[in-house]
Parts: C-alpha cells; structure tokens; sequence
C-alpha cells in the first residue's frame, strides 16, 4: 500500500507529501478519526515512504507523485510485516 492508494484522504496526503517533500517532518504526527477510515493504513503508507531506500535521481523522476518505490528492500519488509 502506497500513498497514491490511499483514497478519501485526499487533504492528509497531500500534507504528508508536501512534509516530506520540503523536508520539513515533524516530530510527530497523530492519525485521528473515527474506526475504519483508513488511519492505520495512511500511518503504514506514510512509514513505508519515509523508510524507503530509493535513490535521490528516482525521487526526481517521481517529483509529481512522491510515493515509496515498491521494490526495495525496506518497502518489501514493510509489506510483509516484517520491518
């Protein structure tokens, strides 16, 4: 699960891209809401992008949609449950 397919959230993905494109992370971030509206998995996604390993020159070519590549070993990990 990426960023790019998380959907109805619209207004917290594009913070958390924005965030992570500028550099400028917090410390922390709360996902608040009600049961079932995609928390865990907006939290997951956001993790998975923060911890992927792509190089600098791919996150160029994705500057439209910044999202986790998929493919390396940290998104595989992540994936599977197993970071």
């Amino acid at each position: 699960m990426n960023l790019s397919d998380i959907f109805c959230q619209d207004k917290a993905v594009s913070s958390l891209r924005r965030a992570f494109e500028t550099g400028r992370l917090a410390h922390a971030y709360i996902f608040d809401g009600n049961d079932g509206i995609g928390k865990f998995t907006t939290a997951k996604a956001f993790a998975k992008l923060l911890l992927c390993q792509r190089t600098d020159q791919s996150l160029t070519l994705m500057a439209r949609n910044v999202d986790s590549c998929g493919k390396c070993e940290s998104c595989r990990m992540l994936d599977a449950d197993n970071h």
